[in-house]
């Protein structure tokens, strides 16, 4: 369902002419620990340009509720980050190589799994990513440390969300729920695009398999 989604939200952005549309967006994280344990925990990206190489690209982590950017995962130049056609939707695991027995690291079906912490594919961060239950933001950059595209949830709106550049968009709400993901519900690209509220974002209690 999710990829057909993804489809329909490509399509929809082609055929409108849409522009300074991020190549890839935050689609959704999901707290399955109120520790500072991220095993269980995920963050999913969708890329909606085509032929897009990810190489070198990071996805950051504010924690402290949304306050301070800590360095994520970096995408090393390998195979698996050239050439990724739009739709395609990566999930990071933010736990352990247990967290993802066999990785799903084959792309032409639109769908790759893989932990942050697989050093075949990332440069890995000397801290996981997790996410904070008083309020997260997960931020991509790019390979020149360019702002791409961020999703948060956070009340009062945090100060690393006001700082960072856009396009970004924010759940306007409270602390995050333990086994609850946020996500970008809106039908268009625009949702993704849409700042801090409660429109284009949704936050629920997470059941069944990512995507």
């Amino acid at each position: 369902m999710r990829l057909l989604q993804a489809s329909f939200i490509i399509l929809i952005t082609i055929a409108t002419n849409a522009v300074a549309q991020p190549e890839v967006v935050v689609s959704e994280f999901l707290c399955r620990s109120t520790g500072l344990n991220p095993e269980g925990e995920w963050t999913e990206l969708l890329v909606i340009r085509d032929d897009v190489n990810l190489a070198g690209y990071i996805l950051n982590d504010y924690g402290g509720g949304a306050q301070t950017r800590s360095d994520g995962p970096q995408f090393l130049d390998v195979p698996l980050w050239r050439h990724i056609r739009a739709g395609t939707i990566i999930l990071i695991q933010h736990g352990g190589l247990l967290s993802v027995p066999i990785p799903d690291v084959d792309a032409s079906d639109g769908f790759v799994e893989l932990s942050q912490r697989d050093s075949r594919y990332f440069k890995v961060p000397s801290i996981d990513l997790n996410v904070a239950i008083e309020g997260d933001y997960f931020e991509v950059l790019n390979r020149d440390s360019i702002h791409v595209h961020g999703l948060a949830q956070c009340s009062p709106t945090a100060a690393g969300y006001v700082a960072s550049a856009v396009p970004k968009v924010g759940y306007d709400s409270g602390s995050i729920a333990d086994q609850a993901s946020v996500r970008v519900t809106g039908r268009t690209i625009d949702a993704y695009l849409s700042g801090m509220g409660k429109d284009s974002c949704s936050r629920g209690r997470y059941i069944g398999e990512p995507s």
